[in-house]
């Protein structure tokens, strides 16, 4: 029984840290657009879909100070 709750203790630690994850992204989304629109509907994208826009529009930006945001971007594959 204790490895069950092992188990159950586990996968929510992985929830709650996924769900963390998800929300810097979003906080990364609207940082991005306050200089740039967001597509319609963009919140309720996938989480991959959302690092994609990012990372094109940090791109697009050429900004050298965003080099390291996107290195970030490229350890979540």
């Amino acid at each position: 029984m204790d490895r069950d709750n092992d188990l159950i203790r586990g996968v929510g630690y992985m929830v709650i840290q996924a769900s963390h994850l998800e929300r810097t992204i979003e906080e990364i989304c609207n940082f991005l657009a306050m200089g740039i629109t967001r597509p319609e509907h963009h919140e309720t994208k996938r989480v991959s879909d959302k690092i994609k826009w990012c990372k094109c529009q940090i791109k697009e930006l050429n900004n050298t100070k965003l080099d390291s945001l996107d290195k970030s971007f490229e350890s979540t594959k």
